[in-house]
């Protein structure tokens, strides 16, 4: 029968499944500690929507994959998938993840050797959410066949399979066209055989080199081989594997774009004579010792050229790294210190390196490199001290911190490769202007980092960070300034560091101070490089201040993470120095190509669309609560405002519902909200989500037959075009297995074309639909109206049809047409529903 009200029940059942339909495709109305951005929910909605959940993630960095990860999760457990699921990611970020899933989502992930560890393999059947180190886990070396089950790689092996692995940072693994792997590829090739579905996570999935890329392909689709291995010829196959957002496109929920660019100051350093005597004698040692290497050959000729390498790279930073290095390798060839258990050339993972460098010892390399090397380690080191005197990059440094912090009261971020550059920086810091800072770097524990960001968000103004302590940090909640003391030989990793305080949240513009130096052939290299970049970048930027920045800013990224100078350093390893400009601009010329096939291939890949997203909904927390606050009524439940929050009220529910509901215990009078932010699980206030068992009550109420609103006829200005229809699409798997529904809403445009939209189902939140009357309309014309709009969801879903994902029910749930007001004289009120929807049985 039709109800008198029929109008407003039409409207919260409509209110009801829109609801619904939105949490289930993005998870943004669970119980989540997040307010998930517009891009988020988008990706996390493409994924669910093609019926499996092998992608490779590409935001940007800042962008908030860990989230995205989350939100996903939820979904998924909704559905009753992704039991068992192994996350692997750089150790230092362990303890992150398990804080954002137990946090943000409820999701309780143990470390795996922190929180448990395994003396049995059958004991992996007690763990189902786990979250394992990197370099842990991975196998120990190339012979390493994960057969051995007392290894940590052999272990997880042994595990039962999981529904899904996560690989975070997933550019660290690196393998070649050529068949060449690191241990970290070899970890996750044979972890992809004991997962039904991987994700991999990286800001910088091409990073210049096609091989690597398309081998990162192939983990997360094999199926796909054949077109991956033709990629140059089938770019557009990357659409079905990648999803991506990038900073210059997101938005926030009102459309605002978040991110507008970051300022990036160059700063010279002047150069000393006396630094560049120190050069010139650093020039001699390369020389004698390269050459040596030259003539040894093998693996001890390699090792030499190694530690060389490792000189450079420390002078490049700080004179003080350089010296502790060349002072210790002294003391060792003098027999003053003990030398340690060295390691092995080839057990060192030369492209991950650590941020000890000054401390490695190689086992080739523990005799002298040539006759007279200890006399001339005691002229470099004593030519140091002088140097060290009077470092004007440490000047120009306590001058920027004179006037950021003790001026300004602003907190600045200090990043460094090495720890013996970090140690030096602190301790000048302290003598010089009395400021104690805090550190991160890959030697301390999580805790300690941890600690170490907690003082940086509070009272003390500066934190010195290496990007192997701080990757994966967020620093940016008190901080928009950052300094990067060196400039490191892999240009890319000034786009990981920046990306610590140019991320979501950042309330202030980002301004970038690069020291540079050119005190060393090798800093002269870096800096022309970077030189030449920031005017490619300035070329390329479209004009006009705010948008110029915003591109400026993604086009910086983009060449510093495809520009690879090894070439051009590795051929100034042999003293002199035979660089030439024309070398550089070829490097910045190979990355600019680079940055343009990257372009070419990934362009390919949906970008973030709001409108997309908008005809999904886009509903809220507000929604959640003028949804409780009207529907109360329909099922005998009071609802009462509390004070002018809208999202705040006192329920009163029937003693026939007492004790039904565990939030409520036995109690029938509840102080309720729907905003997550001022909700504490410690207070007396209840909150309404999709992980409260009321809510879902009233959202299975206002869905069910019995409650009605099948028809309805409201006002025209409550429906656009006259009459419009909701259908719920069931979808299955290729098992015939029921994955998920999804809701369209079709109306009749003004122009009398039927187009789904279901943002016409927020204009019902504006309050209560009156009931009129029924229209004119035939039972026929009906009938035709309604087979045409299912004739419009049909052509619509059959484009969302895959080899994964298969239309399982088309069902119809409601109709309404624009009515009219009744006169004295008027009967046309029908008797049954059916009367007006006979063509269809109406769904749940």
């Amino acid at each position: 029968m039709l109800h008198s009200d029929s109008g407003e029940r039409w409207a919260l059942r409509m209110m009801a499944h829109a609801l619904r339909n939105w949490n289930d495709a993005t998870g943004a109305l669970d119980r989540l500690d997040v307010d998930p951005l517009p891009h988020q929910i988008q990706l996390v909605h493409k994924i669910l929507m093609s019926g499996h959940t092998n992608w490779l993630i590409a935001d940007d960095v800042g962008l908030g994959k860990t989230i995205e990860v989350g939100l996903l999760l939820a979904a998924l457990g909704r559905q009753g998938r992704a039991r068992r699921v192994l996350i692997i990611t750089p150790a230092g970020l362990t303890r992150q993840w398990q804080d954002e899933m137990r946090v943000k989502f409820e999701r309780i992930f143990e470390i795996y050797e922190s929180d448990f560890t395994i003396d049995d393999v059958w004991k992996w059947k007690l763990h189902d959410s786990v979250i394992a180190s990197l370099d842990l886990v991975k196998p120990r070396g190339a012979d390493d066949d994960g057969l051995e089950q007392t290894t940590h790689f052999g272990r997880l092996l042994a595990s039962e399979n999981w529904d899904l692995i996560v690989f975070d940072e997933a550019h660290r693994l690196s393998r070649t066209d050529d068949g060449s792997q690191t241990l970290r590829f070899r970890l996750a090739r044979a972890l992809r055989t004991r997962a039904d579905s991987m994700l991999l996570l990286t800001g910088t999935p091409h990073q210049g080199d096609t091989g690597r890329f398309r081998n990162l392909l192939r983990l997360v689709r094999p199926d796909l081989e054949r077109a991956i291995n033709d990629l140059e010829f089938n770019p557009e196959i990357v659409a079905d594997i990648i999803v991506r957002n990038r900073k210059i496109d997101v938005t926030d929920l009102d459309g605002n774009f978040i991110f507008r660019g970051h300022k990036v100051i160059r700063y010279p350093v002047e150069t000393t004579e006396t630094m560049r005597g120190l050069d010139r004698q650093l020039r001699w040692y390369l020389r004698r010792s390269y050459g040596a290497g030259r003539q040894i050959g093998g693996s001890q000729g390699r090792a030499i050229g190694f530690v060389m390498t490792i000189y450079r790279k420390l002078a490049s930073s700080s004179i003080a790294a350089l010296q502790g290095a060349l002072l210790r390798r002294l003391s060792r060839l003098e027999g003053s210190i003990p030398v340690k258990k060295p390691a092995r050339l080839e057990q060192i993972d030369l492209e991950f390196e650590s941020d000890d460098l000054a401390d490695w010892e190689i086992e080739e390399s523990t005799k002298p490199f040539f006759e007279d090397e200890i006399a001339v380690l005691r002229q470099l080191i004593a030519a140091c001290g002088p140097a060290l005197q009077d470092d004007k990059k440490l000047q120009v440094l306590i001058a920027a911190i004179k006037q950021l912090v003790l001026a300004q009261h602003e907190h600045v971020l200090i990043f460094t490769e090495y720890r013996a550059t970090q140690d030096y920086l602190m301790e000048a810091l302290s003598s010089r202007l009395g400021i104690v800072a805090v550190k991160i770097n890959g030697s301390q524990s999580i805790v300690e980092k941890l600690e170490s960001v907690k003082a940086f968000e509070n009272d003390t103004p500066i934190l010195v960070s290496t990007e192997a302590g701080g990757e994966g940090f967020n620093l940016h909640r008190r901080c928009c300034y950052l300094i990067n003391y060196d400039l490191p030989w892999n240009p890319a990793r000034l786009v990981q560091r920046i990306g610590r305080l140019y991320r979501y949240g950042q309330t202030k513009s980002v301004t970038v101070l690069n020291l540079h130096a050119l005190d060393t052939i090798d800093n002269q290299v870096i800096d022309f490089a970077l030189t030449r970049v920031n005017t490619i970048v300035s070329e390329m930027a479209p004009l006009g201040p705010e948008f110029g920045d915003r591109f400026k800013s993604e086009i910086l990224g983009e060449l510093l993470d495809h520009l690879d100078l090894t070439s051009v350093l590795d051929g100034s390893s042999d003293v002199p120095f035979s660089l030439t400009r024309d070398q550089i601009d070829q490097a910045v010329e190979r990355a600019k190509r680079a940055r343009e096939l990257q372009s070419q291939i990934l362009e390919h890949v949906s970008r973030f669309n709001p409108e997309q997203l908008a005809r999904l909904g886009n509903f809220t927390t507000r929604h959640v609560a003028e949804f409780v606050g009207r529907v109360g009524s329909f099922i005998d439940i009071g609802v009462e405002p509390l004070a002018t929050d809208p999202e705040r009220f006192r329920l009163r529910i029937s003693e026939k519902l007492k004790g039904r509901f565990a939030e409520f215990g036995a109690r029938t009078v509840i102080d309720a909200t729907t905003r997550r932010r001022s909700w504490s699980p410690l207070g007396t206030s209840v909150l309404l989500d999709f992980g409260s068992e009321f809510f879902r009550y009233l959202i299975s109420q206002a869905t069910s037959p019995a409650f009605g609103g099948g028809y309805a006829a409201v006002p025209r200005n409550s429906i656009q075009g006259g009459m419009a229809a909701a259908f719920l699409v069931r979808w299955q798997n290729d098992q015939g297995e029921l994955l998920d529904h999804q809701l369209f809403f079709v109306h009749r445009t003004d122009t009398g074309a039927l187009e789904f939209d279901n943002r016409v189902v927020l204009a019902l939140f504006s309050g209560p639909i009156p009931t009129l009357l029924p229209g004119n309309t035939s039972v026929d014309t009906r009938k035709e109206l309604l087979d045409a709009a299912r004739d419009r969801v049909e052509v619509e879903i059959m484009g969302a049809v895959s080899r994964f994902r298969h239309i399982n029910d088309l069902v119809l749930l409601a109709a309404v047409e624009a009515g009219s007001e009744p006169s004295a004289s008027d009967n046309r009120i029908p008797a049954k529903t059916d009367e007006l929807v006979a063509p269809q049985q109406l769904g749940t």
